[in-house]
Order: C-alpha cells, then sequence, then structure tokens
C-alpha cells in the first residue's frame, strides 16, 4: 500500500518506536512523586524541554507539554484571550483554520470577544495588509496557521511577525502543526509569542504536543486540579510519549535540510505524474 495521507498522520520512526517502549517499560512512576522512580521520570520530561528548546533556539521553561495539536491551539487561543481581555476584546484569526482554532474562536465570541475572519486569496494565502487593516487598539491576539493541511499554502507568519512587533498589545499565535519538523520555523526571531506542534504529524506518537509560550506571558489553564507544567496544564503528564515525541522532533529537524529538497522534487514528480488524468486536480498552489 502506498501512503499519501501523511498531513493526518504519519508512521512512527522506529526509534521513536523503541523509545516509547523503553519508558513505558522502565520509567512508568508518576514524575510527580518525590521517591526516586519519579524523580528520575521527571528528569527525563525535562531533558525533553531541554531538547525541543534547543532545537528551536528558545527556553526550556517557555515549553508546555500537552495531548496533542488540538489542546495546545485551544491552550494558546482561549488562555491568552482569557487572559489578557483586560486590555481588550479583539481577535483575528483567517477563515481557513483548522477546526482546532476555528471552533476555538467560535467559542469565545459566545464569550463576548470579538472575532475577524480575514480572507485568502485564490491561492489560499492570507494578506499580510489585511491583517494589518484588521488591527485595533482593542486586538489582543493574531492566530495562523504556518502550513494549510488541505492545500498545502504556506502563510507570510515570518511577516505577519514583523507587522506585529509595532503592536505589543498583540500576541501572536502560530498553529506550526504541519510544519514543525518540515520548514525554518524560529518562534524568537520571527515574533512568534505562541507555537503549536504536535507529534504525531513528524513521525512520532499520537497524544503529545507541545506548545510554545513566549517567557513573560501567562495564560489562563483550561485544566485545573494539579501544578503541573508549571501551572499551565493540570494532569500527569505521558512521560513515554513526551520522551518518544523529543526523539522524533529531533530526528525530523536534523533530516529537514536533505528532506526539504526531496520532498519538493517528489511533490514535482506526483503532479506531473497526476496531469493526464482528467478526473484530477491540484487544490493548493503551485508555488508552494
Amino acid at each position: 500500500m502506498l501512503y499519501f495521507d501523511h498531513c493526518a498522520s504519519t508512521p512512527p520512526h522506529e526509534e521513536v518506536i523503541r523509545t516509547l517502549a523503553d519508558v513505558m517499560k522502565l520509567h512508568y512512576a508518576n514524575p510527580s512523586s518525590i521517591h526516586r522512580s519519579g524523580a528520575e521520570a521527571g528528569k527525563l520530561i525535562e531533558r525533553a524541554r531541554a531538547l525541543a528548546a534547543e532545537l528551536f533556539g528558545t527556553k526550556p521553561r517557555e515549553w508546555i507539554f500537552t495531548s496533542g495539536g488540538t489542546e495546545s491551539n485551544n491552550l494558546a487561543i482561549k488562555g491568552a484571550a482569557r487572559a489578557f481581555r483586560s486590555r481588550g476584546n479583539h481577535l483575528i484569526t483567517s477563515q481557513i483554520e483548522h477546526p482546532s482554532v476555528y471552533e476555538a474562536f467560535r467559542s469565545l465570541e459566545r464569550e463576548g470577544f470579538r472575532v475577524t475572519y480575514v480572507p485568502v486569496s485564490e491561492t489560499g494565502h492570507v494578506d499580510v495588509r489585511d491583517v494589518e487593516a484588521a488591527l485595533t487598539e482593542s486586538t489582543i491576539l493574531v492566530s495562523m496557521m504556518h502550513v494549510n493541511n488541505e492545500t498545502g499554502a504556506i502563510q507570510p507568519i515570518e511577516a505577519v511577525g514583523r507587522l506585529l512587533r509595532s503592536k505589543p498589545r498583540t500576541l501572536f499565535h502560530v498553529d506550526g502543526v504541519q510544519s514543525a519538523g518540515k520548514l525554518a520555523l524560529h518562534p524568537d526571531g520571527w515574533g512568534i509569542d505562541l507555537l503549536t506542534v504536535s507529534a504525531h504529524k513528524l513521525r512520532g506518537p499520537k497524544g503529545a504536543g507541545w506548545l510554545y509560550v513566549r517567557e513573560g506571558i501567562g495564560l489562563e489553564p483550561l485544566l485545573h486540579g494539579g501544578e503541573q507544567e508549571g501551572g499551565m496544564r493540570a494532569g500527569t503528564e505521558n512521560v513515554p510519549a513526551i520522551v518518544a515525541s523529543a526523539k522524533a522532533l529531533r530526528l525530523a529537524l536534523e533530516s529537514q535540510p536533505g528532506r526539504e529538497k526531496r520532498m519538493y522534487a517528489l511533490r514535482e514528480r506526483l503532479l506531473r505524474g497526476i496531469g493526464g488524468i482528467p478526473e484530477l486536480a491540484p487544490s493548493g498552489p503551485a508555488a508552494d
């Protein structure tokens, strides 16, 4: 069977599978426990956090481990909107976001927030000028995906980040689920305040995600009942998935330069191959 659904989920890397099994077998203690086994499990989490920070050029304490991209998106969007409501109640996103982003904004509208959904071009791209035109004095959050999961359109997040540098009261969230480990992504250099990453989109396990939260930004937690993840995400951490996802992230980023060129070549080969089939038509922009 040929598998062409990698935007939905990827086959886990063999090293990731081994890591997941080893940690499940050897480090099953609760990482919040004060005994030695618990402390060892906790150290594994912090090593994974440090690795994510190293690979993205950030600080370890700026990463929160979650159950996946959907939770990370919800925590970023709802957590930021509710925490900074005293600044304003206006939010901006695009019309083509993933449901975990779009529905989070619809939920916030029911709480009284105002949301502007900026349009996209025929190729599925957001125009930075539309984002700029939508900004108001009460805008507290802009959220945008880096790569569209249906069309592959790459959004101008670096340009939006530059625009928002002059708007210190407005946070910038990027849904990097489809791009992390595949394209260049620099949270600090691109002015990103919140970044979502999902493990199973880069050959890691399901049930594991990350959320980058720039230092100094406090979110309102969605879950309560524990002080895990700096008080931002209550609940016993999934140690095997966290460690295995860090392994997947490292493998993905280490192989990214050569793999990116290879994937573009394969894409062109695929497009040429299906070009003569009248029933098929590409849905994404040719340039991306």
